[in-house]
């Protein structure tokens, strides 16, 4: 089972270099999309993972603003790199460069195969979960060059989602997921997407919105499992979940996802050292520099 990695990241390249290590396989394909605020790309530990992996790419850096449509402009264009790319991959997986691996390439290529076909997306119905359902479809958030940053535009409202998509059913989840190659064919290539950009482009956290709704409203909505493969802490509230630490040892070694978010080496990297190990055994502390 060949996969490819999409993966967007925002800073912090020595830990993002070591996720890659961590996910390498010969027989995968590897996308980083660097956001430019803080990264170039040109950075020596990703340039070393590039020189001693022939199978990493990494896109030219972009700006990517959190809850805005950037993300999932980045999202689509690396789904149409990585489909024309001549790597037969067959399971599209996004991650984000905080994020680390559970299980080892061989578990998790095996948890694939054994789930061909299967398309692995978190699915939340937003009346029943989200304090404001509506939020991510009807509000209105500028983007630069409109505003010098992000910014939601307080009170207005537009209904946009019956305008341009009518009674299409409007599902949502979190932002990471796995999905086949031909669903994301299907996506890239549909005469249709061109309405759901034109509903979420302009609309808040749109990554959490346009993958699900549109494979629940697609041929492919009987390849759905609603279940998500990264293991995460939201306890202490807010808007971003909770960093993992040592202290989290035992919780991450039980779990039976295969990746967790988030992680900041700065705060703890022991964590990362003991996971590193967990899922490489005998390789483990190899540098991934030179």
């Amino acid at each position: 089972m060949r996969l490819a990695y999409l993966i967007i990241a925002h800073q912090q390249p020595e830990q993002l270099a070591q996720m890659l290590y961590c996910i390498q396989h010969p027989d995968n394909v590897y996308l980083v999309m660097p956001d430019s605020k803080g990264l170039t790309g040109s950075e020596p530990a990703l340039q070393a993972v590039v020189r001693r992996h022939p199978n990493v790419f990494i896109a030219p850096a972009r700006d990517m603003r959190w809850a805005s449509w950037s993300l999932m402009q980045a999202r689509l264009d690396g789904i149409r790199e990585l489909l024309a790319r001549p790597e037969p991959w067959e399971v599209l997986i996004n991650l984000s460069g905080q994020d680390f691996p559970l299980k080892s390439q061989e578990e998790i290529r095996a948890f694939f195969a054994a789930n061909e076909g299967r398309n692995f997306l978190d699915i939340v119905e937003p009346e029943k979960v989200w304090n404001d359902p509506y939020a991510r479809i009807q509000r209105i958030r500028l983007e630069p060059p409109f505003m010098k940053s992000g910014w939601n535009v307080p009170k207005l409202r537009i209904d946009r989602w019956s305008r341009h998509l009518g009674q299409a059913r409007y599902v949502g989840g979190r932002p990471y997921m796995a999905l086949t190659r031909s669903f994301c064919q299907h996506l890239i290539e549909s005469s249709h997407l061109p309405r759901w950009v034109k509903t979420l482009r302009h609309g808040y956290r749109p990554v959490e919105v346009l993958p699900h709704s549109f494979i629940m409203n697609s041929p492919h909505a009987d390849t759905v499992e609603n279940r998500l493969l990264h293991e995460e802490d939201w306890s202490a509230g807010g808007s971003h979940p909770k960093v993992f630490t040592l202290a989290d040892r035992e919780r991450l070694e039980r779990s039976d996802k295969l990746f967790a978010r988030k992680f900041d080496s700065r705060q703890d990297n022991e964590i990362l050292r003991v996971l590193e190990k967990r899922v490489l055994g005998a390789e483990a502390g190899r540098p991934t520099k030179g």
